[in-house]
């Protein structure tokens, strides 16, 4: 079973995703190219994880590997960030031409889960409960070092955006209203533009209640029939209706023309379900 100690080792381990690498999807039987731009410009030296899977962007180049606790150890202690990106291979398909690279990850991955096992619950639990003590270390662990960094739990980050919007007079508006805007996954939102493929992220990310949150909760801008918004929940949303814009101006909302709106009427939001509400 590998141990990596630094940020190098782990490097050297993990897969590449380099500019236009493909993705196999062994139900279908065919390849799919990741959409990964814009990514390593936004989170350099920072890691997002799903599903079992951690990705992480170093010197501007993104690497993918099966996660661990030891991985996840390894990144802190670098000083790498928690984010919320894209991350691929979370649904059984894996790096085409990495087929045997990546089960050996995956082998790995099981192996330190048993050992971690062993480390955080000697005391004869189920597996069940063994699990979920080991997943609450983690949760502690992290919550330290979020604590350190600035970083606050989500309910915390929420409270703290309703509250400074009490204060500085930007209210909310109707959830019926709402309802007809967009939210922005904090994980991007994948999008085909006439020129290809992007990721859009909200205006503010990873539960930084900082200088950049103020800054721009309770603004708007519109452009082109398209509006965009952050809320007093300290999410970002976009939407095609006019209800919103009003509402937002009713509720005191301030607009902001260096807002970047992410899409055009040409723009395809890939996701299903943000697409059915956009549409």
């Amino acid at each position: 079973m590998r141990k990596y100690n630094n940020i190098l080792e782990l490097r050297d381990h993990a897969i590449y995703l380099y500019p236009g690498i493909e993705a196999y999807i062994p139900d279908e039987n065919r390849r799919e190219e990741l959409p990964l731009e814009g990514i390593r410009d936004l989170y350099d030296h920072n890691y997002s994880r799903k599903d079992g899977i951690i990705c992480f962007v170093y010197q501007r180049r993104i690497f993918a590997i099966p996660e661990s606790w030891n991985i996840i150890e390894v990144l802190l202690k670098e000083g790498f960030n928690e984010a919320k990106f894209y991350i691929p291979f979370t649904n059984g398909e894996y790096p085409a031409g990495y087929w045997a690279e990546w089960n050996m990850l995956k082998k790995e991955q099981v192996e330190c889960r048993e050992e971690d096992l062993k480390i955080y619950n000697n005391r004869g639990y189920p597996l069940c409960y063994k699990e979920e003590r080991r997943k609450r270390f983690e949760e502690k662990m992290l919550q330290k070092i979020y604590k350190e960094k600035g970083q606050c739990s989500e309910e915390d980050f929420k409270n703290k955006c309703h509250k400074y919007c009490e204060q500085n007079g930007y209210g909310e508006i109707s959830d019926y209203i709402l309802q007809q805007a967009v939210e922005i996954p904090e994980s991007g939102m994948m999008v085909r533009m006439p020129n290809g493929y992007s990721v859009e992220f909200p205006i503010i990310r990873n539960n930084l209640f900082n200088n950049n949150t103020t800054e721009n909760l309770g603004t708007f801008n519109r452009r082109k029939g398209i509006c965009i918004f952050v809320y007093c929940d300290g999410k970002t949303y976009i939407s095609k209706s006019r209800k919103v814009v009003k509402a937002l101006k009713k509720a005191g909302y301030r607009k902001e023309n260096g807002l970047y709106i992410p899409l055009t009427k040409k723009s395809v939001i890939l996701d299903q379900d943000l697409r059915n509400i956009w549409e």
